[in-house]
Parts: C-alpha cells; structure tokens; sequence
C-alpha cells in the first residue's frame, strides 16, 4: 500500500477533475485517467481548499496522487476486489521513483483476471499503460 499522502482523498473534489479533464489510456485489462497538477481546474481547486480549511489541509500537497477503481462489475467478491487493489498499489509503491511526480491518476480496472495473473504479467500491463500515457521514466 502506498502512503496517504500520494492518495486521493473523497472530500477534496480532485477525483471530479481527473475524471472530467483528464485524458483516458487504455491496455487489455485497465485504463487510467492523468491531469497534471498544474492544471487550472486543480489549482483553482487547491488553493480553495488550504484558504477555507488551512488546519485541515495543513501538509496537503496537489501531487502525485493516486486512486484504483475496482467496480462490482469486474468481481462480485470484495476479497477479490482487494486484491487486485492491494497488487495494483504495490506496484505503485515499489515504483514511484519511476512515476512522473506531476500528474494525479486514476486507474480502473476492467477484468477480474488481474488478481490471479503471475506478478510480471501485471507489471508488464501496467507499464504498457503508464508508457502510453508517458507517466513511467525510463530508468537508465
């Protein structure tokens, strides 16, 4: 699991954004949806936020941020859904020295293969989608 602070929170409206402003990437079983940070919705958003409620927005920062979608749809199981949260955030985790630190993300995920498949196919498909939307560094 990745830290608090790189995810999105229900109560800071930046999920709205992302999801209305942000372009769409999509692999074989997981699409995602990018806005950098210094988007004009987001910031608008964001100094709003740390006037009105400076205690509780106190070591708040725009970015990065970070969110998984896991729908009834994909699993009616909420343990299977977990799973695949809980893989999907590690590799986030692991890799967020590679990840472009401007952007806020939100992955949703289509197909509940994603939470028996082998460890490097996962990685492989959510490389493939940060690639595409230019998200992942390469490292040398």
């Amino acid at each position: 699991m990745i830290q608090k602070r790189y995810r999105f929170t229900s109560w800071d409206g930046f999920i709205r954004i992302v999801l209305r402003k942000g372009p769409s990437f999509r692999s074989d079983f997981l699409s995602l949806r990018t806005l950098p940070s210094n988007h004009s919705h987001l910031s608008s958003r964001y100094t709003k936020l740390i006037s009105t409620h400076p205690k509780l927005n106190k070591g708040m920062s725009p970015a990065p941020k970070f969110a998984v979608v896991v729908s009834k749809k994909v699993s009616k199981s909420a343990v299977t859904r977990n799973r695949i949260r809980r893989r999907i955030y590690e590799w986030l985790r692991l890799n967020l020295s590679q990840l472009d630190q401007e952007q806020l993300t939100v992955i949703f995920v289509h197909n509940e293969i994603l939470a028996k498949m082998p460890y490097l196919s996962l990685v492989e498909q959510l490389e493939k989608t940060f690639k595409k939307a230019s998200l992942l560094k390469e490292v040398p």
